[in-house]
């Protein structure tokens, strides 16, 4: 029941995301929701009961993300982001890094993870994975802000009218 609906909510709710670009920009939406599943993420690896580690896994699965299929639901507006500044020959490219570096470094932080939640200490990878996370966040902000004002939002395109 958690899963299921950790992907309905993520589901409806990134229909609303957008809302947000044109008071914050791509770059700041995406920063600000990912931001704020931060504490969700730490929350969650000090939950003592099932029902409160549900309603954090789902808060971080909405506002981060997680595993395929699970995206957060600022995904869109990041992948979004990512194809309108690279040239059309490299998105193919591009995606496939993009996917490769969400896929390499949960392979490496859950081999990480594995000793210490064996041993029950779930808050310390929890805790340095939404550190890093953050950190992240942060970077990709810096970096891509200044992008964005070379990448105004874009207007609607006029209705058409014709026969």
């Amino acid at each position: 029941m958690i899963f299921a609906l950790g992907s309905i909510l993520t589901a409806v709710v990134t229909l609303f995301v957008p809302v947000l670009i044109p008071r914050l920009g791509r770059v700041r939406t995406v920063t600000v929701v990912k931001l704020l599943g931060v504490p969700a993420l730490i929350l969650l690896g000090m939950s003592q009961s099932v029902l409160w580690a549900g309603a954090f896994y789902v808060l971080t699965i909405l506002l981060i993300g997680g595993t395929f299929p699970n995206k957060g639901i600022s995904d869109p507006i990041y992948t979004l982001f990512a194809m309108e500044v690279v040239k059309e020959r490299e998105r193919g490219t591009t995606n496939g890094i993009m996917h490769a570096f969400v896929e390499f470094p949960m392979g490496i932080g859950a081999a990480l993870a594995g000793p210490f939640m064996a041993a029950g200490d779930w808050q310390t990878p929890y805790t340095l994975s939404a550190l890093i996370f953050a950190l992240a966040f942060v970077l990709y902000y810096l970096y891509f802000a200044r992008i964005e004002r070379r990448w105004p939002v874009l207007e609607p395109a006029p209705e058409m009218s014709g026969p």
